[in-house]
Order: C-alpha cells, then structure tokens, then sequence
C-alpha cells in the first residue's frame, strides 16, 4: 500500500484527521515484532516515572518535552526509510510527538494505537520495575523510638530494651538487602563475619560469612533478613 507515493509497511493503519494523515500500528502488530525478534525502533514520550514503572522492551525513553528531533533521527537504530514507533499513555501525545518528528523530515513516524494503556489491556509484554518498600523515618523520630523503649526497659520490663534495635533494623533493612545483592552479583564474599558457635553458622547462613568462633552471642544475621537475638555469655 502506497499513499502519496511512499510505500507503508504491513500494519501500519492511516487515519485522515482533518486532511493530515497519521500513521498507527496496532498494539499487536508491534508485539508480534518483538515476539519474532524482529528490529524495531521505539520511543516512549512519557514521564521519565511513567516509563520506570512500566515500559515496552526496547522502547527508548524520550518525554515529549525533551524531544529533539534533530537528535532523535541522527540517533535512530535503524535506517531512516524503516517506521519509527512512538508511544505515550493513550495516543494524544505520541501523536504531536510524530507531528515534531514529520516537521523535521522523518516520514515514518508511526503511533502505537491506544497507548500503554491498549498495549496493558491486551496483556502483552512489558518491564515492571521491582517495588521495594520504603520506610521514612527522621532522626527526631528514631531518637523518640529509642528513648522511649529505653525507658520502657528501665520502668517495665528489659525486653523492651530490644525496640530501639528492630527500628534501627527496619530502617536499615533494605540497605542491608542491596549491598548483599551488589556483593553476590559481582562475587564479593565483603567481610562479613558470624560469631556463633561453629554449629549456627553450619546451618543455612548468609553467602560469603566467615566463621569467626568465640564466646560471645550477639546479633546473627539470618537469610530471609530476620535478626536472632539471645544473651551474653
């Protein structure tokens, strides 16, 4: 198929708006490319937040106001005669992004129909960003924690004296968890050291502890981020 002389490509839709065409493929047709690993270029004129949380594999991240033209086409993946897609939430962006990009001289702009939001819809494939709990805790805060469990351990009973540390450890937490991961990935062992008795530490234990035998038991960390507590010798 051919429209004023220049040829479009197999599922690429034309819709006349008000005597200007705009070029779409359907959600579909873009996944069926990825599904058969075939070469596309694709751009997401979305927030820089929108497109963390979810995107298309491949997809390149360019929000609508920082879109330059100019460097978009000199930085294509492929030739300028192939489609270049684009992408936003539903289809009212991407489609004044391709406008920028035709007045630039790219002829191929092509608007993915309905957005993330028809390409979700259809379950087709995307990249999540993993979600990890965050806790906000200001230093006020903590000292308010801290000297009040202290005054618990003092007044009541000295059990209490543990709530200062389980805050410090929840806080903490996700810290602990990133650098185990960054440690593990690049085949750090750090120098981590378990204190215990040598039949704890044979147990299931945290990659890349050492053994470090003596006759004090203090704090154990635990896979699965739980903290053993138990008294001093």
């Amino acid at each position: 198929m051919a429209i004023g002389g220049e040829p479009v490509h197999p599922g690429i839709s034309i819709l006349d708006q008000k005597e200007s065409y705009m070029k779409t493929i359907h959600p579909i047709g873009l996944a069926r490319m990825i599904t058969t690993h075939q070469p596309f270029d694709l751009i997401d004129v979305r927030t820089k937040e929108e497109f963390d949380k979810t995107h298309i594999p491949g997809a390149r991240s360019i929000p609508l106001p920082e879109l330059r033209a100019s460097k978009v086409l000199r930085d294509r993946k492929l030739s300028a005669t192939e489609p270049l897609y684009v992408i936003c939430r539903s289809r009212v962006l991407a489609g004044l992004a391709t406008g920028i990009l035709e007045g630039a001289g790219c002829a191929n702009a092509v608007v993915v129909d309905g957005g993330m939001e028809a390409w979700q819809a259809q379950g087709l494939p995307i990249v999540r960003k993993k979600w990890f709990p965050k806790i906000a805790i200001d230093a006020p805060m903590l000292a308010l924690v801290a000297g009040f469990g202290f005054g618990l351990g003092l007044a009541v009973h000295e059990v209490f004296f543990v709530l200062p540390l389980i805050v410090g450890f929840a806080v903490l937490s996700p810290r602990i968890h990133s650098f185990f991961q960054r440690q593990m990935r690049h085949g750090h062992s750090g120098d981590l050291t378990h204190t215990g008795p040598r039949e704890e530490w044979a147990a299931p234990h945290v990659f890349g502890v050492a053994a470090h035998l003596g006759s004090a038991k203090d704090i154990f960390l635990h896979p699965h981020h739980q903290v053993r507590f138990a008294k001093c010798h």
